[in-house]
Parts: structure tokens; sequence; C-alpha cells
């Protein structure tokens, strides 16, 4: 661990006033040894952890009083780190900020990814997380001011390894009610969105707020395939069934990324091993929530998702293909997953990162999320001035019309045979 204390100074100006930049301290930290310690805010202590298990303790007790969404507790950025991240060769700095009297203000898990000649600073979680928020105390969120957590940013920056780019992803402007002073960095940008319906007290009332055309085609689909057998919903999936119920919904996802030419993250070294740790680990609080829909035995619609201090996350669906399609059964099994959330008192249904069109019949909100880009290095430099010319031909008409044409050429051509 290191550490960093800034003290209450009388000849150091009035509360919350940054202060002058302490002496250099001596650092356990490799390869950051001998930086320069920054500057914090007055009475506060900042500190940056190289291992999970030296701060599991304080980062656990800050679950449970900070604010945070599922992807930023112990047990999702633990694994995370120890089957992806150490397969990527991610290195962990984790920032916690506690005030005088040692309570938790802020916890900010960090990476250093190595990608194509760079170092990228980067949240931990990867992109299994949907959301990148620091845990964060909700007073010291509503308070600390732009130019307070600026002088914060720079204090961590000075602590951690030289990076060619800092890039931060998925932030959004809330964390569950709470203030994200993370988009008050400059050069701060909205570049995607987010879906959520909040929960009513009853099946019937959510149904009258969206298209009724949905649940009456829903209705007619699931007579149609009961017609072929006895259909059985699983919602949970029994503990022993879990971990076969996870690989049958890989294999489904793991198919339906190759047929839209993505990248199959199951093929890769750490993902698959990332979702079944976690599907026996009993978390602090919260759970992993595991279904599907069987069909005379046959699983055809399966889901990974998780519950979290009244919120819902659905986060990995799959579905057979084939003949059973034209019954969309991931979508009968999505209706059966909001109705166990209703009676289970859920008062959020959090279909999280992206604008698939089918979200927009569950979903009643949106949460905007943000992008922090800043280069560190002339190679930095390089690569954010090549990114932002990327992103704004993109936002070309012509240009998206002709990758989209492109990209439906691709789809259509037949696969060679090997």
């Amino acid at each position: 661990m290191d550490t960093l204390t800034c003290r209450k100074d009388a000849d150091l100006g009035p509360p919350h006033h940054p202060l002058r930049r302490p002496a250099v301290r001596t650092s356990a930290v490799q390869d950051v040894d001998n930086r320069p310690a920054g500057t914090c805010l007055n009475g506060t202590q900042l500190a940056i952890y190289r291992s999970f298990e030296e701060c599991e303790s304080l980062w656990r007790t800050a679950v449970e009083t900070c604010s945070c969404f599922v992807f930023q507790t112990f047990e999702w950025h633990s694994t995370w780190y120890a089957t992806i991240g150490q397969a990527e060769g991610v290195r962990a700095y984790i920032v916690h900020l506690a005030d005088d009297t040692g309570r938790t203000l802020l916890i900010l898990p960090l990476g250093v990814y190595c990608r194509k000649g760079l170092r990228f600073l980067c949240f931990l979680g990867g992109i299994v997380t949907d959301y990148n928020v620091p845990l964060i105390a909700p007073e010291f969120a509503s308070n600390i001011s732009k130019i307070e957590f600026s002088t914060l940013w720079r204090s961590i920056l000075d602590r951690l390894p030289r990076v060619d780019v800092v890039w931060l992803q998925r932030m959004p402007d809330t964390i569950e009610g709470t203030r994200n002073p993370m988009l008050t960095l400059a050069g701060t940008q909205h570049t995607e969105n987010a879906h959520a319906a909040t929960l009513p007290a009853d099946l019937a009332t959510f149904k009258a707020k969206r298209r009724t055309k949905l649940f009456k085609d829903s209705l007619r689909r699931r007579r149609l395939l009961s017609e072929r057998g006895r259909i059985e919903v699983s919602i949970p999936v029994e503990p022993a069934d879990a971990i076969e119920t996870l690989e049958t919904m890989a294999r489904q996802k793991s198919r339906r990324w190759r047929e839209s030419r993505a990248r199959d993250l199951f093929a890769l070294p750490g993902y698959l091993q990332f979702y079944k740790i976690l599907s026996n680990t009993a978390f602090q609080t919260g759970s992993v929530h595991i279904s599907c829909l069987r069909l005379n035995g046959q699983t055809l619609a399966t889901h990974w998702g998780l519950v979290f201090k009244r919120r819902f996350y659905y986060l990995m669906p799959g579905y057979q293909a084939g003949e059973w399609t034209r019954y969309s059964v991931g979508r009968l099994l999505l209706e059966n997953v909001v109705e166990w959330c209703i009676s289970e008192q859920i008062n959020v249904f959090d279909l999280t990162v992206g604008d698939e069109s089918f979200k927009f019949d569950w979903a009643d909100h949106s949460l905007a999320l943000y992008e922090h880009l800043d280069r560190r290095s002339l190679k930095g430099a390089l690569f954010v001035a090549a990114y932002r010319f990327r992103a704004r031909l993109k936002q070309e008409p012509q240009i998206r019309s002709f990758v989209r044409f492109i990209k439906a050429r691709l789809n259509a051509a037949p696969a060679k045979s090997i």
C-alpha cells in the first residue's frame, strides 16, 4: 500500500482549500517509488493498494456505506482481476480516500492496460463492466467542487505510473441518485446510453404503460410453443443446475456473436471462468441470478444477471437459434424475469448498456454514459487524435451508410468451407 496523509494545518487556508505539495515519501508501490506524492484535500488520506487482499475489509465496508452499482462490489472486481484481468496482464491500482477518522470517502478501482504498444489507465472491470464509477460517500460526492475534484485527480495521477492515455468509459452521471464527480473532469463527453425500467407494484400496471401489441404477440407465441410440448420456466435456476445453464448460455451467446461477426468473448482466456466463479460465489450484498426457459427438457432461452440493492441487472441473455427463433423464446423468458422481479419487489429493471431496439419496449428511462479521454504522452496524443477523428467520421451520415452497406454484404456472404 502507498499512503499519503494530508493534515489540517492552520496556515494552509480555509477548509476545502487545496493543499500545497507535501514532501516526497517513500512508496511501497513498485515503479512509483521515486515519484512526487502530489496533493490532496484538507484532512484526507490518500492510499493506493496493489492487491485486493489488503483492501478487502475497507472495500466491503464501503459497499455498505457508499453509493455504487453491483459492478463495484468486491466480488465482481476481485473475480474479474483473478480471471480476465490476469489473462490480459492488467495491473491494479486501487485508490482509497479516507477522512481524518479513517472513514472511506472514495474507492476508485483503476488499472494499467497495455495495448498495441501503449499504456492505458482505465477502470478495472474491462468490457464486462457496464457502469464504471467510484464507490463514493454520498455527502462527499455532493460537497466536493469541480476544482477540488480536479486537485484530487491530479494527486491520484501523480501517484500512479506514467501512462500514455487515460481512458475512462461508461461513467453514469449519477450513482444510484448520488452525483458522480468524475464527470467534472475536463473534456468528459457523453458517448452512449443505458436503459432501465422503474418497476411498479404489479405486472398489470407495468403492462399498461407499454405497447399492448407486445404482450398480445408474446401470449400468441407462448401458446404456439406450448402446442409442441411442456414449457418450463426456472426463475431462478436451482444451484445444482446453475453451471449447466451458464454453459448453455455461453454456447448460445458465442453462436450469436459469430453470426453477427462480433468478437466471441467466451473464446478468450478468463471470460467463461469469470462467470463460472461468480455463479458459485456468495455475494456480501446481492446475488447472481440465472434463469432459463425449457421445452420438453430442452433449454431454449437463458439469462445470467445480478440482483443488488433492489436493482436487477439484465446482462447476458441467450437463445436457441433455428426453428425456435419464430417463437421469440428470449423475449418470453425476459417477460417471465420481469414478472419475477415485480413479485420480489425489485425497484429497477436495468437493461444496461446498448441501444438495441428491444430495450425501448421495456424501458421507461435512460442513463447517459460518459467518457473521459486524456493524452499523457506524445504517443498518447497521436492515439487520441486518431480516435477522435474516427469518431467524427462515424457521425457523418454518408460514412455510416457506407459502413452499414459493407457490414450487410459481409453478413450476407456465405461462409467458406475449410
